[in-house]
Parts: structure tokens; C-alpha cells; sequence
């Protein structure tokens, strides 16, 4: 009976409770915590003067997708009693259903004059269809347009939380309205510039920041964290929204990542808007002048099995750019998962398009490597020469293979051949000598003179 009688003084002291708004044009601060899964972290501060005893604060400009149950309310000497949700905005559908019960004029023009009449009628249902109670009869056509009285209780031009709360004593100062949201997400992008003859690169990257929540946010200071979060809670459903609006920011110091358990976060150097249906780009990093390795990769899968019928096709390696991203104490940074142009220098036209990969979340001081498209001027033919079962095992296979590389280049190369075989193998003889770099690969680095060939000779036995 005592929790009874103190939930009914709390809802009878939140009924009594006069509402306090804080509007989000007077945050005292505002901090995102923006994750690339579309989960991001609310920190909004707002002023409050407070009396003693019961009040009821109403937070509009909220997020539309927030998730009610990870809200927080909290500021000093306050007991949060009850928090209300309400993201219902004014819209047309919205204003009809809230009207459903009460009366609107309905507007009648005459089709000769033109003169416009306003009827009374009690507004019945709103969904799925309208239906209209007039004096003396019911419709459920409307003639013209509906005139509203005025705005329902609730309905605002943006979603809102309120909390009902008990203060200790009178004061000043901030409350702070902390919850979960999701509409807003980040990528990371890359573009990196060759110097194939310096063999060296130039990297800058790029943090794309989207917002599609439903609400605007502005002043944000934003942290950027990159990694996984396990989430097992829904989202909320979706707001409608239209297209997405890019803007290039300008380009402000690239942010020092901090480690944040198994994630990194970026804080953004200086505050920023971000409103609703809003991308915008921020400068993650800038790494100039990064030694390169270019290498051209040939692989195939061995038809070790068979005997290999007709001719192959020839084909074209490979071409893989790789660097070592610094470690932090040479000026190296985690590097977020992301799509990375890969663009060399021309004297002629600029820059030409190589070709783009896309990376992982990359640690500082680790290998980078990015496979950039087909080089069309080397060319690699495959053949097998030979396939015997005599004598062998009923499990047991042997094959010749020969595999030629001509290179079109006015420089020599190194091509890995790279040949994936099957079973349990063992090479048996070889013109080159090979790396085991995988129990199912083999793999021969071959320099190939400019404008001339060289051909990689070797017998496999495999078991299968």
C-alpha cells in the first residue's frame, strides 16, 4: 500500500508540475559520439533555473530515431520521477489524427461565383479515410479544404522529451540529457597519390559525416570512434526524409585518434553544424611522401587433379600498391575502414585514376596493401606439359606446368606467381625456388626484363 500511495503522490505532484522549457537555440554544449554502424551518443547540456520541488522539463529538438529507453536525465540534486517521449511533429496526417473528436471548419467554394463558405462538422475518423459529422447528417467526402482551430496538445514542430523531476532546493545551472540515437553515421575515404618513379605516396583521408536523424544538431563538437559495438536492441523505425545534401567542409587540423577499448575515437578539432538531411567531409588525416612498393600478383588455381584440357587464356597480374602506415610515434595514425582512390601523377593530364580498393580498420605501424586493377601490359600464360597417373597411388596426381611472363613494360618488374594447389603437395622440381606462403600456395617472385619474357618451369605431385 505504501508503493501505492508514493507512486500516486509522484503522478499527482507531475500532473501539478508546471513545464519548463529548455530550448535547444540555448545549449550550453553539445557532444556526439558518432559510431559508422549508424549508432551515435547524445551529451546535451541545457540551462535550467529550477524551484524546489517538482518541475517538468521538456527538451525539444531531440533526435527523431532516439532510443526512448536509453535516455538519461541527470543534473545536481535532481530525482527523475517520470520521462515522457513525443515524436509527434506537425504534419498533415499528424495534425488530422490528433483533430479526430473535435471540430474544424470545411471549406465549400461555389463552382459559378467562386465565394468561399466555412461549415461546422466534428471530425469522426482520420484513418483510414475522413469522416465528417455535420449538424444534420454525415459525409465522408470533404468538399474543399479543412480549417483548424488550432494546434493539438502535444503536437510541436519537432520531437521532444520531457521528464518530470524533484529538486533538493532552488538553483541554477545545467541539466544534461544524455540518450542513444541512430540516423547518423560516418565513413571514411581515401585518396592517395603515386609516384611510381619516386616509389612514393602521398595519403590524405577524409571522415564523411551523415545525418539523417530528423533533427539538427548544431554547435556539435563530434567524436568520430571507429570499430564494432555490439548492439542487441532495435532501432527505432525510420523517419521518411528526402535526399541527402553534400557539403565539403573546409579543411580543419586532421584529429589525433585515442584508443577507446578495442575502437579508436577522433575528436574533431573545432564545434560544427550538422543539420537534418546534411553529409558533410571533414580532413581525417594527411601523410605525405610514404615509401611504396608497387607489385604485380599472378594467381590461379592449379588443375592438378586432370589433365588440362585445350589452352588456358592468358592473363594479366595483379597490380598491388603496398606501404607501411607509420607507428604513432613516427607520426602514424589508425586508419578506419574505407574506400581508397588510388590516383598517379601524370605531367600530360594531371592526375589518371589507377584504380580503388578498400581497406580495413588498420592499426598504426602495420601493412597496407591495395590491389589497384590489372596491369595489360604483362601478360601471363599458363600451361601444363605433362599429367601421369603411371605407377602412382590411386590417390596420387603428377603434373608439369609451364608458365610464361612477358612484360611490355620500358622498366623490368617483379611478378609474383602465385599458384593455389590442392591435397597435400610437394613440388618436385623447379626452375625458380619457391615460398610456401599458405598451406594451399605456392609462390615464385620472377623479375621479367623490360620488353622481354621469362618462363617459370615446376612439377607438383598432390595426394588427395
Amino acid at each position: 500500500m505504501r508503493s501505492l500511495a508514493v507512486l500516486l503522490a509522484v503522478l499527482t505532484n507531475a500532473a501539478a508540475a508546471a513545464e519548463i522549457v529548455l530550448p535547444a537555440s540555448d545549449r550550453a554544449g553539445l557532444d556526439l559520439a558518432i559510431y559508422a554502424n549508424g549508432l551515435t551518443v547524445v551529451q546535451d547540456r541545457r540551462p535550467a533555473t529550477l524551484a524546489a520541488g517538482a518541475s517538468r522539463l521538456a527538451f525539444p529538438g531531440v533526435s527523431g530515431q532516439m532510443i526512448p529507453e536509453s535516455a538519461i536525465v541527470s543534473g545536481e540534486g535532481l530525482t527523475v520521477n517520470i520521462v515522457d517521449y513525443d515524436f509527434a511533429t506537425l504534419s498533415p496526417d499528424a495534425l488530422l489524427r490528433r483533430s479526430v473528436g473535435h471540430e474544424v471548419g470545411v471549406v465549400r467554394v461555389n463552382p459559378t461565383t467562386g465565394e468561399e463558405s466555412v461549415e461546422r462538422a466534428t471530425l469522426l475518423s482520420a484513418d483510414p479515410g475522413i469522416v465528417l459529422k455535420y449538424r444534420d447528417r454525415i459525409e465522408t467526402k470533404v468538399p474543399g479544404r479543412l480549417i483548424f482551430d488550432e494546434v493539438p496538445d502535444g503536437l510541436g514542430r519537432e520531437p521532444a522529451l520531457a521528464a518530470t523531476v524533484h529538486a533538493d532546493a532552488a538553483r541554477d545551472g545545467e541539466i544534461a540529457l544524455t540518450y542513444l540515437t541512430t540516423g547518423l553515421d560516418w565513413k571514411a575515404d581515401y585518396v592517395a597519390v603515386l609516384d611510381e618513379a619516386a616509389g612514393r605516396i602521398d595519403l590524405s583521408g577524409r571522415a564523411i559525416v551523415r545525418n539523417a536523424s530528423g533533427g539538427d544538431f548544431t554547435g556539435a563538437r563530434l567524436s568520430l570512434v571507429a570499430g564494432e559495438v555490439r548492439r542487441i536492441s532495435a532501432s527505432p523505425r525510420p523517419r521518411a526524409r528526402g535526399e541527402m545534401m553534400e557539403m565539403a567542409a573546409a579543411a580543419p587540423p586532421a584529429p589525433a585518434p585515442e584508443g577507446l577499448g578495442s575502437a579508436y575515437l577522433y575528436r574533431l578539432p573545432a564545434p560544427t553544424d550538422l543539420a537534418d538531411r546534411q553529409s558533410r567531409q571533414f580532413t581525417l588525416l594527411n601523410a605525405a611522401n610514404l615509401p611504396v612498393e608497387q607489385r604485380f600478383v599472378s594467381e590461379s588455381s592449379a588443375q592438378a587433379f586432370a589433365a588440362q584440357a585445350g589452352e588456358v587464356p592468358p592473363s594479366h597480374p595483379n597490380v598491388s600498391v603496398r606501404f607501411a602506415n607509420p607507428s604513432t610515434d613516427a607520426g602514424g595514425m589508425p586508419l578506419p575502414a574505407g574506400i581508397v582512390r588510388v590516383y598517379a601523377a601524370s605531367g600530360e593530364t594531371g592526375l589518371v585514376l589507377l584504380g580503388e580498393d578498400r581497406i580495413s580498420d588498420s592499426p598504426a605501424g602495420a601493412s597496407v596493401a591495395l590491389e589497384t586493377g590489372a596491369a595489360f601490359d604483362i601478360t601471363v600464360q599458363r600451361r601444363q606439359t605433362d599429367f601421369s597417373r603411371v605407377d602412382l597411388p590411386e590417390t596420387v596426381f603428377e603434373s608439369g606446368w609451364s608458365i610464361e611472363l612477358a612484360n611490355a613494360k620500358r622498366r623490368p618488374v617483379n611478378v609474383d606467381v602465385v599458384e593455389d594447389l590442392p591435397g597435400d603437395w610437394e613440388i618436385l622440381g623447379e626452375s625458380a625456388e619457391h615460398v610456401k606462403t599458405r598451406a594451399d600456395q605456392a609462390t615464385w617472385t620472377l623479375t621479367v626484363p623490360a620488353g622481354g619474357r621469362t618462363t617459370l618451369e615446376y612439377r607438383v605431385r598432390v595426394r588427395q
